[in-house]
């Protein structure tokens, strides 16, 4: 992995803390053993199944589930091999993307993604300056998560930091490959910028709905345990949908969505 992913609990698999998950319990599991010290670990989902390459959690195994582990060893070499192509760094219909805040324009960052102190969450009509144009209708199959990415407690949610209005959000689960978990997050914020590390050939421009947006394109098409993003320009900001375990087909379906939403 390119970010390592620590998992603490494997000797007490009910303290998963460093990946936020509260009262798991895994039916089956193991400890490393000493020639996997280097081994590569997957964690997908939300408190749900968990899947690595060498090592397995959840009740799960390779043999036991072949299409995720194939899925996987197809998301561990699109990773390598995505990690010696030319990364994305430019302008694209007036918001800037960068692999890093530091290589992002002054120009750009008028607004600045806050700290976690001075944010607060705000009533949804203190945020009407960020509110969709008319109704979202999302796909079938969708529903409001019962988190925010925002972690107001809210969902939908607004958030101000330091007195100034910040992102307007929504935050939606689905059913991802293989019945997986899968996630969907659309904010509409006043950032004209954002920081993917992401290889140049995974972005375009495209026409979605009436719209122009900028699509950053899931590492593998079925999107298994990847995320892709999609960037709607907008006079205060930017519109974003950011989806995890969802193919690009389906994250063009929301976009679709989103663009009726907001034009």
């Amino acid at each position: 992995f390119t970010r390592p992913v620590l998992v603490t609990g494997t000797d007490n698999p009910d303290s998963l803390t460093t990946l936020g998950a509260q009262d798991v319990e895994l039916v089956a599991g193991r400890t490393f053993n000493d020639d996997e010290v280097d081994a590569n670990v997957a964690v997908v989902g939300t408190a749900g199944f968990f899947v690595g390459r060498q090592v397995v959690g959840g009740g799960a195994t390779e043999a036991d589930q072949p299409t995720v582990g194939a899925r996987l060893e197809e998301l561990f070499e699109a990773r390598d091999e995505e990690q010696a192509d030319e990364r994305f760094n430019g302008e694209l219909l007036g918001i800037y993307i960068a692999p890093s805040l530091d290589q992002v324009p002054q120009e750009f960052r008028e607004v600045r993604v806050p700290g976690v102190e001075g944010c607060e969450s705000l009533p949804l009509e203190e945020a009407s300056v960020l509110e969709l144009a008319r109704p979202l209708v999302m796909p079938e199959g969708y529903a409001l998560s019962e988190m925010d990415s925002a972690n107001t407690g809210n969902n939908p949610w607004a958030l101000a930091c330091h007195g100034i209005l910040w992102t307007h959000g929504w935050a939606f689960t689905t059913t991802g490959p293989e019945g997986t978990p899968a996630t969907v997050s659309i904010i509409r914020s006043t950032l004209k910028y954002a920081t993917p590390d992401v290889a140049t050939s995974r972005v375009s421009t495209q026409v979605i709905g009436g719209r122009q947006a900028i699509v950053i394109s899931p590492l593998v098409p079925g999107g298994f345990a990847e995320q892709g993003r999609i960037y709607f320009p907008e006079p205060f900001g930017k519109t974003s949908i950011s989806a995890f375990n969802l193919s690009e087909a389906e994250l063009l379906e929301v976009a679709e969505a989103v663009a009726e939403a907001t034009r």
